[in-house]
């Protein structure tokens, strides 16, 4: 954390921030590693559990972008997710230096540590866009590279929600002509869809000034709708259907029936489709969206919402465990 008196943000220094957070971030992974678990920590009994719970979220407090705890109390599971630098894979398509989302799952009752990459990257730009434009990292003239994640709680929760959308559709053309949109407490981040790595690439960021009204208009009710399933199975979705411990999809349904429902749908799928300059081609993906949403949305009702409301996400998901 740096003390900053007569405190100017200028890019030289955004860019120099983004890569002091890069450093730390290479550095933290070299001693962290992925569990951190001792032995003596393994829970062998299902008393056992919660003091394993408090100390796993005491270990990953400086690194999580968010947390979860799922599944019934017969076969529960803990859920963290990371950003993390992949010395192996440093650069993403666009030969950016990026984060990766990693998701880190304990299923408790056996007891197996999972780790798996998600389903997004953030590139350098994006990451020094934040520094540069958001007003989140300076507080009583202090500068935390790390509040960096604070900007970024809710994309893995869009990210699934893109990929599964545009990567399962049978309609291919979203491919390469849609350019996902994830809120930000501050701003809005613009992503690509990168069809060989199956990933949401976090590109920019935008900040409130500098959105459109269209763009504004879809932040707002996407942070809305973020802020009720940001902390559900869906943030951990790959990792989830991958164990099969869980039914994110049922997530994915209700935010579909939100968004069809929406004031905003219109802005979303002209911010969506913007790049795609033949009316033609933008006319067909929005048709196809519209076909989507709604297909995803079947069988949702208002005792859906009415009962998640009053059971919370974890109780409301065992009905369908």
């Amino acid at each position: 954390m740096e003390k900053n008196l007569e405190f100017t943000m200028t890019e030289s220094l955004a860019n120099g921030l983004k890569n002091r957070f890069f450093f730390e971030m290479t550095e933290d992974f070299k001693k962290f590693g992925t569990f951190g678990i001792e032995s003596q920590d393994i829970p062998k009994k299902r008393t056992q559990f919660q003091s394993f719970i408090d100390k796993a979220k005491t270990h990953y407090s400086d690194f999580q972008i968010l947390s979860y705890e799922g599944g019934s109390n017969r076969k529960p599971y803990l859920a963290f997710e990371l950003l993390t630098i992949d010395p192996q894979r440093e650069f993403n398509t666009w030969n950016e230096k990026c984060v990766y989302g990693s998701s880190v799952i304990f299923n408790l009752n056996p007891f197996i540590p999972n780790s798996f990459y998600s389903t997004y990257n953030i590139g350098e730009h994006a990451i020094a866009r934040v520094f540069f434009r958001s007003k989140s990292i300076v507080k009583d003239n202090l500068i935390e590279v790390k509040s960096l994640f604070e900007e970024v709680r809710f994309i893995p929760l869009w990210a699934a929600f893109w990929g599964i959308l545009f990567f399962t559709s049978n309609a291919k053309i979203f491919i390469g002509n849609s350019y996902p949109v994830i809120p930000s407490p501050n701003g809005l981040f613009l992503a690509e869809i990168n069809s060989e790595s199956k990933r949401i690439e976090i590109r920019t960021f935008l900040d409130l000034e500098s959105l459109s009204p269209a763009q504004l208009d879809v932040r707002n009710s996407l942070l809305e709708i973020g802020r009720i399933f940001q902390n559900s199975p869906l943030s951990f979705w790959g990792p989830i259907v991958q164990l099969n411990i869980d039914r994110p999809s049922v997530i994915v349904k209700l935010i579909a029936a939100m968004l069809l429902q929406n004031n905003s749908i219109e802005c979303l799928k002209d911010v969506l489709f913007s790049r795609a300059t033949e009316l033609p081609l933008r006319i067909e993906l929005k048709r196809l969206f519209d076909l989507e949403i709604s297909s995803q949305a079947q069988g949702v009702n208002t005792l859906l919402f009415e009962e998640l409301e009053k059971k919370g996400i974890r109780k409301f998901m065992m009905e369908f465990a």
